[in-house]
């Protein structure tokens, strides 16, 4: 992960952080498996994995809601993990 503060959001100037704490993880859905959103990909942004996806995708992956490659993960503001 980068060097920025765990919780901080990464986001456009003009959008707000994103907070997600009660979405449904797009990767588990796809899978037919339970998971809450708490990371999400950068540079887009979009609040898409749980935890245990987030761990598997760490290296990269492409955004299963906006179809950009991410290079990272980030929790999402309100995570409790």
């Amino acid at each position: 992960m980068s060097a920025l503060p765990e919780r901080e959001a990464l986001h456009d100037p003009g959008r707000a952080p994103t907070s997600a704490p009660d979405r449904q993880c797009l990767n588990c859905a796809a899978h037919n498996r339970q998971g809450k959103v708490s990371y999400m990909g950068v540079p887009c942004g979009c609040p898409t994995l749980c935890r245990e996806c987030a761990m598997k995708m760490a290296t990269g992956g492409k955004c299963r809601a906006c179809g950009e490659l991410f290079t990272s993960l980030r929790r999402t503001l309100g995570s409790s993990h």
